[in-house]
């Protein structure tokens, strides 16, 4: 059996190496490596040729059309009866392939993901990711999804029929794209979680993660788009509102964080958010003031 492993990178030369050798350095052989460069302008291409291995495509976007369009063309040109993705500035631990392929093996049909451990590491600092955390408390692993991000597509591995019963990554989002995905996902297929911490996922200046406001436009996107499954589920929906009202005033967007403060409010409420939004209405200057004082004074 063949799994595809898919590499979207854009202009990722200078680290692109670790991601790759980190596939090649897996316990399991059966894959084929596909590298979807997304209309890189360094020397991407010559950093894959590096790798002169029948199984490894290099596929290339002539324009950078986005991570999701990268991930697409990917899973259109695979042939694995299972598909990985590896973020080009990441990296898989050598059992990451070996084990989750025994274990999807060993599943029932309905089971679509199987997910791992992991680590982040911000320069010297790593911090361990512990799933059981996220979906201990929830009753579905939908209701889990739907009251927080909590995967990412580097620690997980899906069985080919995901995409043929939901369709691919939705093009529309410049973040967040795999929370969007596992929500459709998870309504056809279960998860299998894996406690074991295989992959080491590295957060860099330049990351999707960071920007506060595609965050922001994602989630918007998302909520919309998965209306009718939201108003079932008012807590995770307050609490979508809550986080995309608090990065609004984060980087500054405080009128336009209120409709969603109090659209978070009228579904669970919440004292200390009711209070943010009366300061909100008092102007940016008092809300900052109080806001500055209150971090000094708490130093």
């Amino acid at each position: 059996m063949i799994v595809s492993v898919i590499i979207p990178t854009y202009n990722r030369a200078l680290i692109l190496a670790r991601a790759i050798e980190s596939v090649l350095k897996q316990d399991y052989k059966n894959y084929e490596i596909l590298v979807v460069d997304d209309g890189s302008t360094d020397k991407t291409k010559e950093i894959v040729n590096k790798y002169p291995i029948k199984n490894i495509k290099y596929i290339r976007h002539e324009n950078n059309l986005g991570g999701n369009y990268a991930r697409n063309t990917g899973i259109i040109n695979s042939k694995g009866k299972y598909i990985a993705f590896l973020d080009s500035d990441d990296e898989w631990h050598s059992e990451f392939l070996k084990v989750t392929i025994e274990t999807i093996e060993n599943l029932p049909s309905e089971y679509g993901v199987v997910y791992t451990d992991g680590y982040i590491k911000v320069g010297a600092n790593i911090v361990k990711i512990n799933s059981k955390d996220h979906i201990g408390r929830y009753t579905s692993t939908l209701e889990a999804f739907l009251d927080s991000c909590w995967l990412g597509t580097q620690r997980t591995l899906f069985r080919r029929e995901c995409f043929e019963k939901v369709g691919y990554f939705d093009t529309n989002l410049k973040a967040r794209q795999d929370w969007e995905l596992f929500i459709r996902i998870c309504q056809h297929f279960q998860f299998k979680y894996i406690s074991k911490p295989l992959v080491t996922i590295y957060s860099t200046p330049n990351s999707v993660s960071k920007n506060l406001l595609g965050q922001v436009d994602a989630a918007i996107y998302t909520i919309q788009k998965h209306s009718n499954i939201f108003k079932k589920y008012p807590y995770a929906l307050a609490k979508q509102h809550k986080i995309i009202g608090l990065r609004l005033l984060s980087i500054g967007y405080i009128e336009e964080s209120r409709q969603y403060l109090y659209k978070s409010i009228r579904n669970t409420f919440n004292l200390k958010l009711l209070l943010i939004l009366i300061l909100t209405l008092l102007g940016k200057k008092i809300f900052y003031l109080v806001f500055t004082q209150n971090s000094t004074t708490t130093k």
